[in-house]
């Protein structure tokens, strides 16, 4: 659905930046000033009386997996910057080890761990994954994972960022990496969670929290954040499309959908009739995983999800009102910190 890397594919050579950086300063003596300079607004940051964050930001646009999903949240107005976020305080954090990013941010952290200096009064989850990694390593080995030449790619930049070491030393470093690039990455399948739990602990009383949420796909549905297929799904919804007056929520969400792709701005815009034929013609179709990612069915049942997750007794209610969290509501709106259109808005109050 969206790529919890953030672009990891097309900038990777910006994630191994600093790990080319740090190499370079252990074995290779070079000057840290840059390093001090480019990591000296987290330590101001932190020090503040209180925290406004943005969890899962490194101050770019996420890429979705498919033009429906693209077409149905794309506003031309999104802005992902966040200097006007929270009153101009927001202060981003990401697992992306890019110390470029602009403005206050904390880079390279593992929200499932992350102790601030400073109590936390707002968190915004931006599109944070229902489970991924929580490494810097494991972020790069899924980028590997993903496309496989990328792995020569990074390694020849960071050999080209050793020339001055020692050839046998610079040789060492590089089967080390190349090695360590190349094992198998490991998934937290409950970092949704374990996010909210540990963000939870350091927030105040009152303090809000904002989830601007898209269910990742699981085999397993025991994490309620993330989204487990239902066997039976293309044939409700198959049956739903021939039965326009029924009032399921697979009714509402086929309709919620088609309102909202009659008037997307972004590549795909559909007319009634048009998104109808789609639908009806997609059903027969979806017969890999593959193809069901890239499907306008997909859309449906991430609606579905959320009119399913609205309810009063929903998992995520109920996980959220166990952590201490009250006054729980989901909506899809404009997102009103990113600008983004159709966003699943999850908001609750800590108690």
């Amino acid at each position: 659905m969206f790529t919890n890397l953030k672009g990891v594919g097309h900038k990777v050579a910006c994630l191994f930046k600093q790990k080319v950086l740090m190499f370079l300063l252990s074995y290779c003596y070079l000057s840290i000033l840059f390093l001090f300079l480019s990591i000296s607004e987290v330590f101001c940051a932190a020090a503040l009386a209180e925290l406004y964050l943005v969890v899962g930001s490194n101050k770019i646009k996420a890429e979705f997996h498919g033009l429906y999903l693209e077409s149905y949240h794309h506003h031309p107005a999104a802005d992902f910057v966040h200097k006007r976020t929270f009153d101009g305080e927001a202060i981003t954090l990401d697992l992306d080890p890019d110390y470029t990013v602009p403005g206050r941010h904390f880079p390279e952290t593992d929200a499932c761990s992350f102790v601030p200096e400073a109590p936390i009064a707002v968190v915004f989850m931006e599109l944070f994954p229902s489970h991924g990694v929580r490494t810097v390593m494991d972020l790069q080995r899924m980028a590997v994972a993903q496309d496989s030449s990328l792995s020569l790619k990074m390694i020849k930049e960071f050999s080209a960022n050793l020339v001055n070491c020692p050839v046998g030393l610079r040789n060492s470093i590089v089967r080390n990496m190349l090695t360590q690039i190349r094992e198998p990455y490991e998934i937290d399948d409950q970092l949704m969670p374990h996010a909210i739990e540990n963000l939870a602990k350091h927030m105040k009383p009152n303090a809000n929290l904002y989830i601007e949420h898209i269910p990742l796909l699981a085999l397993e549905a025991d994490n309620c954040f993330s989204l487990n297929v239902p066997l039976l799904f293309l044939e409700e919804l198959r049956v739903t499309i021939t039965e326009p007056s029924s009032t399921t929520l697979c009714r509402q969400a086929v309709d919620l959908v088609q309102a909202a792709m009659e008037i997307s701005t972004g590549e795909i815009r559909l007319t009634r009739e048009e998104y109808f034929d789609r639908l009806t013609a997609e059903v027969e179709l979806c017969v890999t995983p593959e193809a069901f990612h890239q499907s306008l069915s997909l859309v449906v049942l991430l609606e579905l999800e959320r009119l399913e997750q609205s309810l009063p007794d929903s998992p995520i209610n109920k996980f959220l009102a166990g952590k201490g969290f009250v006054n729980i509501n989901h909506q899809r709106v404009i997102n009103p910190f990113n600008g983004r259109s159709n966003s699943w808005m999850i908001s609750a109050v800590k108690a």
